[in-house]
């Protein structure tokens, strides 16, 4: 996918950041799908979110722990009409899909891998710049400014299409995810393997 990138240094993102906003893509989020009938009841037994009775576009924040209650991933249960997406850290997308897989006996449900890239928000307007770009959205926790995330479309030309549409109407910049590296810390944005993990309890 080729996405339109500003030449933004760290003191622009700054800058953008307390004014406008920044989008970056989240080459460390990776995304699993679930299908049937029985996604929802069958996952809200497994994680620390009762995501069961969630309707078709809504969203949950949710840890899926080992059985001695340390965290195995943390996670963004996305719903949809015929799919549950699950946004999680990429290095952890395997442990989880295999997690997953053990607690299947008889329920109705199909675990598969999602290509579509994630991209975050940082900034003022990250609400409206993530709602201008659709494909999904869904707020992260509370950090020193907003932060959004948004899935990206399957038509990639579309997509990068609405992403130039939506920086230039907003006044935001997509920027290289080195920046966005460098600006996560400062924002109080943490990040599963680093600021918390498998040695960890949700608590």
């Amino acid at each position: 996918m080729v996405m339109p990138v500003k030449p933004t240094t760290r003191e622009e993102a700054e800058r953008l950041v307390e004014t406008h906003a920044i989008m970056a893509r989240a080459d460390d989020l990776a995304v699993l799908s679930l299908r049937g009938k029985d996604r929802l009841t069958w996952l809200g037994g497994l994680v620390t979110q009762d995501v069961s009775k969630l309707a078709a576009g809504a969203s949950a924040f949710a840890f899926l722990c080992e059985k001695k209650g340390k965290i195995v991933a943390d996670m963004h249960v996305l719903v949809r009409p015929e799919e549950t997406l699950l946004v999680l850290a990429a290095e952890a997308r395997d442990k989880v899909h295999e997690t997953l897989e053990h607690h299947l006996i008889m329920e109705d449900v199909e675990i598969a891998h999602d290509v579509r890239p994630v991209f975050r928000v940082y900034g003022p307007k990250a609400a409206e710049v993530a709602s201008g770009l659709g494909g999904g959205v869904w707020p992260k926790a509370p950090a020193r400014v907003p932060v959004a995330h948004v899935l990206g479309l399957e038509d990639v030309d579309t997509f990068a299409e609405r992403v130039a549409e939506v920086m230039r109407e907003t006044g935001a910049a997509m920027v290289d995810p080195t920046i966005e590296a460098e600006l996560r810390v400062t924002l109080g944005v943490p990040r599963f393997g680093l600021d918390f993990g498998p040695t960890d309890y949700p608590q």
